[in-house]
C-alpha cells in the first residue's frame, strides 16, 4: 500500500472527507492533457464520479462482482503478483502462461478490511475500473510474448502502445489495422494470451 501511496494512485482519507457524501470532493479538470511526444493529440481527462443531471459515468458502469468493488481487492490485484485480497470473495482465476513456460498462479492474500480509522483508510485517486480490469501482473507475460516472438524494432513499437494489458493505437488505413491486429493476435496467442478487441 505504501508504494501505491508514493506513486499517487492511493491517498488516505481525512476525517473531514470521510464525513462527506460520496462524490462531493471530486472535480472536473480545467484544461486538456497533452503529451509532448504527440503534440497533435489532446486527451481529455475527466472525473468519472462527477454528476451531470443527477448521473455520473460511474453510475452507468457495471460494477462487476462484489469483490471488484472492494478497495482492498483492487489494492491486492494491482500488485506485481496476482492475488485475491479477501478469501470470502475469492474467485478461481486460470493461470496465464508466458512463452518460457513460467506459470503465473494467483495467490490468496489476506488484507485487513477492518480496523482502519477514517483518517487512514485507503482511497484510490484514479478511476477504479482500469485498476480492476488491468492488474499490473499481466504486463510481464504479455511483454514477454511481444519481445520473444517479434523482431526487436517491432517489439519496441508495440510495447510502447500497451498500458498494462490494454493496447491503444491509431492507424491511417483499414489495411494497417488488419495487418497490425493479425500480427499482434498471433504473437499473443503463442503465449496463451488471447487478444480481445
Amino acid at each position: 500500500m505504501s508504494g501505491l501511496i508514493r506513486s499517487g494512485i492511493v491517498c488516505t482519507v481525512s476525517s473531514y472527507e470521510a464525513d462527506l457524501l460520496f462524490g462531493r470532493v471530486w472535480y472536473l479538470p480545467r484544461h486538456p492533457v497533452r503529451h509532448h511526444p504527440k503534440p497533435d493529440k489532446v486527451r481529455l481527462a475527466f472525473d468519472a464520479s462527477a454528476k451531470f443531471d443527477g448521473f455520473s459515468f460511474n453510475d452507468c458502469l457495471s460494477k462487476g462482482t462484489r469483490s471488484a468493488v472492494s478497495h482492498d481487492f483492487i489494492a491486492g490485484s494491482f500488485s506485481p503478483s496476482s492475488s485475491r485480497s479477501d478469501v470470502r470473495y475469492s474467485e478461481h482465476v486460470p493461470p496465464s502462461r508466458c512463452p518460457r513456460g513460467v506459470t503465473f498462479r494467483p495467490t490468496l492474500s489476506l488484507v485487513r478490511r477492518c480496523g482502519h480509522s477514517p483518517k487512514d483508510a485507503p482511497i484510490f485517486t484514479r478511476q477504479e475500473l482500469g485498476l480492476t480490469s488491468a492488474p499490473a501482473s499481466f504486463s510481464y507475460p504479455l511483454l514477454n510474448c511481444i519481445y520473444e516472438f517479434l523482431p526487436q524494432e517491432v517489439a519496441l513499437w508495440f510495447s510502447r502502445q500497451f498500458y498494462v494489458d490494454n493496447y491503444l493505437n491509431s492507424f491511417s488505413t483499414p489495411e494497417e489495422v488488419i495487418t497490425h491486429c493479425a500480427a499482434l493476435k498471433e504473437v499473443l496467442s503463442k503465449g496463451g494470451l488471447p487478444l480481445v478487441g
